[in-house]
Formats: structure tokens, C-alpha cells, sequence
């Protein structure tokens, strides 16, 4: 019987030690962080920034705010800020989710840093388990980083001339009729 509780104790606690950490120990830390979740339940996305915000200030080491906080400015389109938050996550863990290099990617490739873009949607790419869809939006994005890298090399010079009035107009012209 002691054999088996000491080893139920050994596997307990390899248990609590190999999950991850996605809560401060901060208390106002974490309340800014779980106000944030409410805010982000209502699409209230500003809001919630502001107090994901709050919980980083409160706990430099807070990954799992910085990594919504991530999450949160890629969604709204603020892709340098996404980058900013996402980088943070991995110098504060850079094992705490691969789906982390996935953002941190996308983020990347919407500012045209293709190069880290690459790199992360790679290491993403070779995580264990990733969906079929998520294989193939990933294959894509790595296709799109590949073809800008050399389009970059290879710059076309483009220069629109006004075709005349039969043509153009003043109004805009972005329907083909």
C-alpha cells in the first residue's frame, strides 16, 4: 500500500508540473485577466485589451494574458501589436502553445516580415496533432511567405496610365462594368 501511494504521489505531481500555467498568481493580475474574458464573451474587444493591458502590468510573466492579448489584436487587425504581444509570450515560454507560432506567423506575414514568418509557420507546421484544415491553411501561408520572398527579389516596375475618359472616370472604378 505505501508503494502504491508514494507512486500515486510521484505521478500526481508530474501531473500538476507538465500542464501549463495560464493563471497569475497576481491577484489583480488575474482579476484583470478574468474581467478581460467577460469583455472578450461580449465582443467588446477594446475593453478587453485594456485590461489584458492591466493584468500584464500587474505580472510581466502573465503568457497566457499576453498570449489573448495576441489573440486579441490579430483579430481586431493591429498586426505590429499582435507581434509584439505574440513575441512576448515565447520569451516568456517558448513551449506554452505551438498555436502561439501560428499567430506570431500570421501577424508577420500580414506586416511582411515574410523571412520570421516563414520560420514560425514552419515550427508550427511540425506540431504533433494539428488538424487536417489547420495542415492546409498552414501549407498555404508557408506557400504565401515562399512566393513573396521571391517576388521581393524580383520587383516588377508597374506604372498605371489613365486609359482617358472612355475608360476612366472620377468615381471609383472597381466593378468590371
Amino acid at each position: 500500500m505505501k508503494k502504491f501511494f508514494l507512486l500515486f504521489i510521484c505521478l500526481y505531481s508530474s501531473l500538476c508540473f507538465g500542464q501549463k500555467v495560464t493563471s497569475s498568481l497576481n491577484k489583480l493580475a488575474q482579476k484583470s485577466y478574468l474581467q478581460a474574458n467577460k469583455y472578450i464573451g461580449d465582443k467588446a474587444y477594446p475593453m478587453a485589451v485594456a485590461e489584458l493591458k492591466k493584468a500584464v502590468s500587474e505580472d510581466d510573466k502573465f503568457s497566457a494574458a499576453y498570449q489573448q492579448l495576441g489573440d486579441l489584436y490579430r483579430r481586431m487587425g493591429d498586426y505590429p501589436n499582435a507581434v509584439v504581444s505574440y513575441r512576448q509570450v515565447l520569451a516568456i515560454d517558448p513551449d506554452f502553445y505551438n498555436v502561439t507560432y501560428f499567430g506570431l506567423g500570421e501577424s508577420e506575414l500580414n506586416t511582411g516580415d515574410y523571412a520570421n514568418a516563414l520560420t514560425h509557420f514552419r515550427r508550427y507546421a511540425s506540431s504533433q496533432g494539428l488538424s487536417d484544415e489547420s495542415k492546409i491553411k498552414t501549407g498555404k501561408y508557408i506557400a504565401d511567405c515562399l512566393f513573396s520572398l521571391e517576388a521581393i527579389k524580383k520587383p516588377v516596375s508597374f506604372k498605371p496610365v489613365n486609359m482617358g475618359t472612355g475608360v476612366n472616370s472620377i468615381q471609383d472604378e472597381y466593378l468590371p462594368v
